[in-house]
């Protein structure tokens, strides 16, 4: 889908600049999609930080023992 955003030039440059990208368009994309995926970690971290979600007491690394375990 195509849409038309102003973005001043500072920060334009500056998203390039971060994104590492030669084309605006590319820059744009690339800093929405990584906006996308923090909204959807900070919606996840606060569920776990809420109490809303748990790991029921097994870490990461103990998941990941028991899985290979299998």
């Amino acid at each position: 889908m195509k849409i038309t955003v102003e973005v001043s030039p500072g920060d334009m440059r500056e998203m390039m600049r971060l994104s590492g990208e030669k084309r605006r368009e590319a820059a744009v994309a690339k800093f929405l999609v990584s906006s996308l995926q923090l909204s959807r970690r900070r919606e996840v971290l606060n569920k776990f930080l809420a109490g809303e979600w748990a790991t029921n007491g097994a870490t990461g690394s103990e998941k990941k023992r028991q899985w290979n375990a299998s």
